[in-house]
C-alpha cells in the first residue's frame, strides 16, 4: 500500500551529514506516493556513502 506525507519537511535530511539519518530517509519515504519522493530517492541514489546507496537499490521496485 502506497502512503503519502510530507517530502517536502524531510527533504533537507538528504544532506545531513550522517549517512545513517540519511539511510533512514530512504526507508522512511520508500512506499509514498507524495509529489516529490521519487525525486529525493533519485538525489539519494547520488549519495557518496555505500549504505545509503544499497537502502535505495534496495528500495527500487521489482522490474
Amino acid at each position: 500500500m502506497r502512503r503519502r506525507g510530507p517530502v517536502d519537511q524531510l527533504a533537507h535530511l538528504a544532506d545531513h551529514p550522517d549517512p545513517k539519518v540519511r539511510r533512514a530517509l530512504v526507508w522512511a519515504v520508500e512506499n509514498w506516493s507524495s509529489r516529490g519522493t521519487t525525486e529525493l530517492l533519485h538525489r539519494l541514489s547520488q549519495d557518496p556513502d555505500a549504505t545509503v546507496l544499497e537502502a535505495v537499490e534496495s528500495s527500487a521496485p521489482e522490474t
